[in-house]
C-alpha cells in the first residue's frame, strides 16, 4: 500500500478538537467513523457507515463536492486533494492496493481563519487579519477596532497601512519566509505611536493571510486610561449616537481621503446621497422615539446592502450618505442604489403599528460627475432633489388619469444619476 499521508495508527486514532480521519470505500461510502469524527459532526458511527461522504459534507462555495476531490486524488501524482469547505479543510488521499484504487482516507479540519476568527474574538489583546496581497483588513476584534476608533464592521475591508500608517512593503518583508507556525517579532512606528507587533501566517490554506497582534511599546495604567477616553471622545466627534453610522465630519474627512486614493490609484468612487420619502408623518403621527427607532433599522439596512469596504454615514436628519469605492463603472453604483431603494421600501413595525418610507438617491460619480469632495456631494445632493422632483411630478400626473402609475424606481423610490455638464435618465429599474 502507497503512503496516505499519515499512518496507520493516525488514521485511527487522530483524536484533536479541531481535527479528525475517517476512512471511504472506493465508492465514497464511509468504512471507519473515529471517535474524533462523532466529536466533531455530532454523529455516531452506527449513523454513518455505510453512508456516502458527500451527504456528511456540503459542496465548497465553488460549488465543488466530495466526490470531485476523490476524483482529483485519484488521478493526482501525489495521491492527495485538499480544499476549503464551509469552514473546514478536507484533504484526501487514495489508497492503492493490489495493483488498483481501494478507498480513501479523509482528514476534516477547523479551518485555521475559522478557528483563529473564534479564538480572538473575546481576547482582551488587539488582533486584526491583513491580507499581504492587498492590504486589506479580512477581520479584527473589538479591541483592535476601539484602539483605531472604528467597529469591527468598518475594519473589515478597510486598507490595513492607511489604518495603522505601516507601509504594504514593510509588511510583506516582515512577512517574508514566515512559514505557518512560527512567528515573528518587530517594534514599527504606526499612527497609533510606537507598537510591538506579533506576525503569524495563517495556514497554508489561507495564502496571504497573516495574524498580527499589536501592543503598546510603553504602556501603563495612566496612558491606558489616558487612550480610552481618547477613543470614547473620539467615537463621540465622528460617529452618529443615534444610529452608529459615521456623522457628516467623519464623511467628509473620508470622502477627501478617497477621492486622493481614486485620483492616485486611477479607479471610481461614487457618493450616494439618500433622503427618505414619507419620515415626517411617521415621525409625526407615531412619536419621536419609533421616530429614531425607524432611521435606527433604515441605517442597519443600508450597511447590510452595502459592502464592508464601504462608507455610510448620517448626513443628518433623514438624510444618509454612502461612499462606494473602487467601482468598475456608474452602472455598478446604480445597482447598489436600487437594491437600497428597494430595502428602505420594505414595511418596518414600530410599536405595533406599520411603517411605509421610501428612498430618494441620487448618485454622482468621480471623475465623471465631480473631481472634489464638495463637487461630489453637490452633484449627488442635486441628483436626489432630482429624483425627488421626478416622483412627485409622477404622483401628480398619476391622480389624472385612472391606469395605474408607473412606479419612479425600485419599488416605488427614485434614482438619479448626475453626471457634469449633463443630465441623465433615471436607471430602469
Amino acid at each position: 500500500m502507497t503512503n496516505t499521508g499519515w499512518t496507520d495508527h493516525e488514521a485511527s486514532d487522530a483524536v484533536t478538537a479541531d481535527r479528525a480521519v475517517m476512512v471511504l470505500d472506493a465508492c465514497g461510502r464511509v468504512t471507519n467513523w473515529t471517535a474524533a469524527a462523532e466529536r466533531m459532526t455530532g454523529r455516531s458511527a452506527d449513523e454513518v457507515v455505510g453512508v456516502h461522504g458527500s451527504a456528511l459534507f456540503p459542496d465548497a462555495e465553488d460549488g465543488s463536492s466530495l466526490d470531485d476531490l476523490m476524483g482529483q486524488a485519484a488521478l493526482s501524482d501525489s495521491g492527495m486533494a485538499t480544499r476549503m469547505a464551509r469552514g473546514h479543510v478536507l484533504t484526501v488521499s487514495a489508497l492503492r492496493g493490489g495493483g488498483g484504487l481501494c478507498g480513501f482516507a479523509l482528514c476534516v479540519e477547523v479551518s485555521p481563519l475559522d478557528a483563529y476568527r473564534q479564538a480572538f474574538a473575546t481576547c482582551g489583546e488587539a488582533h486584526v487579519l491583513v491580507d499581504t496581497e492587498s492590504c486589506r483588513v479580512v477581520d479584527a476584534n473589538a479591541k483592535a477596532a476601539s484602539l483605531f476608533g472604528r467597529t469591527v464592521v468598518t475594519m473589515r475591508g478597510s486598507r490595513f497601512d492607511a489604518l495603522s500608517g505601516i507601509q504594504p512593503s514593510t509588511l510583506v518583508a516582515a512577512c517574508a519566509d514566515l512559514r505557518p507556525g512560527a512567528i515573528r517579532r518587530l517594534r514599527l512606528d504606526t499612527v497609533l505611536g510606537e507598537q510591538d507587533l506579533t506576525l503569524a501566517p495563517i495556514s497554508p490554506y489561507d495564502c496571504g493571510l497573516v495574524a498580527l497582534t499589536l501592543r503598546d511599546a510603553c504602556e501603563s495604567p495612566e496612558t491606558t486610561a489616558l487612550k480610552a477616553d481618547y477613543r470614547r471622545l473620539a467615537h463621540l466627534a465622528h460617529y452618529d449616537s443615534l444610529t452608529g453610522l459615521a456623522n457628516r465630519h467623519y464623511f467628509t474627512d473620508y470622502l477627501g481621503k478617497a477621492v486622493a486614493r481614486a485620483r492616485r490609484r486611477r479607479e471610481k468612487l461614487a457618493v450616494l446621497f439618500i433622503d427618505l420619502d414619507n419620515f415626517k408623518p411617521v415621525n409625526d403621527s407615531l412619536g419621536h422615539e419609533a421616530g429614531d427607532m425607524l432611521l435606527a433599522e433604515i441605517a442597519r439596512r443600508l450597511q447590510r446592502c452595502t459592502r464592508a469596504s464601504d462608507l455610510v454615514a448620517r448626513y443628518g436628519g433623514d438624510e444618509f450618505i454612502v461612499v462606494l469605492e473602487d467601482l468598475e463603472d456608474q452602472d455598478a453604483a446604480v445597482e447598489i442604489a436600487t437594491k437600497i431603494a428597494a430595502s428602505i421600501a420594505v414595511p418596518v413595525l414600530l410599536s405595533g403599528r406599520r411603517a411605509v418610507v421610501a428612498a430618494s438617491i441620487g448618485i454622482a460619480c468621480y471623475p465623471e460627475g465631480a473631481d472634489t469632495v464638495q463637487g461630489l456631494i453637490r452633484a449627488a445632493d442635486k441628483a436626489m432633489y432630482e429624483a425627488k422632483r421626478t416622483r412627485r411630478r409622477s404622483r401628480a400626473a398619476a391622480t389624472g388619469r385612472s391606469g395605474p402609475r408607473r412606479p419612479q424606481g425600485p419599488t416605488g423610490g427614485s434614482l438619479d444619476r448626475g453626471t457634469r455638464g449633463e443630465r441623465h435618465g433615471r436607471h430602469r429599474s
